[in-house]
């Protein structure tokens, strides 16, 4: 069973072009700690193009199964490199309310 974790968020007008900046850098920092994204098939993430809100993101990651999802989030949220420079990052562009997290399983 395939496993989809979805983040939403808006981001504050004046940050897009940091925020772009900032899922660049993330996704060469995934690419050189592969140790703690074992179970990530894949990862994309998505800018609002036309209606809704402005400013908003959706970053998608496909897991094999739920507890692939919880070890790779586990070793990702207890990694110091990340907490000191991805997660204080990305939350202060961040308009505050519209942070959303959802987690998708296939259907059989």
């Amino acid at each position: 069973m395939a496993v989809l974790s979805t983040f939403t968020y808006v981001v504050k007008s004046d940050a897009i072009a940091k925020n772009v900046a900032l899922i660049e850098k993330f996704r060469g920092w995934v690419k050189r700690r592969q140790d703690l994204f074992k179970g990530l098939k894949s990862y994309q993430v998505f800018s609002k193009f036309a209606g809704g809100k402005f400013g908003e993101f959706v970053e998608m990651a496909e897991f094999e199964s739920l507890s692939e999802l919880q070890k790779c989030y586990g070793a990702v949220m207890a990694d110091k490199e990340y907490n000191s420079i991805y997660f204080p990052e990305m939350v202060d562009m961040i308009v505050p309310g519209t942070f959303g997290m959802e987690i998708w399983t296939t259907v059989p």
